[in-house]
């Protein structure tokens, strides 16, 4: 069963994705942006994997990043539908 730790590491990932960027996702969230890029991190560790690339270069997705955030939706939309 998933924990309420990690769906909380789902929706800051999805409103990272969604926002363009971590200094985005910071009043979407209303997280600190050192919140937001530690729970990246933490997920990140979790699931072994690097989802994004960030820094002066911008905000983008890998390649692992963007299958994840899909099955994101996908669980997000099936929780939604559940409850």
């Amino acid at each position: 069963m998933t924990s309420d730790i990690e769906l909380r590491l789902l929706r800051v990932f999805r409103g990272v994705v969604e926002s363009g960027g971590f200094t985005n996702a910071q009043s979407v969230l209303n997280l600190s942006q050192s919140t937001v890029s530690n729970q990246m991190a933490l997920l990140e560790s979790r699931l072994g994997f690097v989802l994004c690339q960030r820094g002066r270069g911008g905000f983008r997705l890998t390649d692992e990043g963007r299958a994840y955030y899909l099955q994101v939706v996908e669980l997000s939309n099936a929780l939604s539908r559940f409850q």
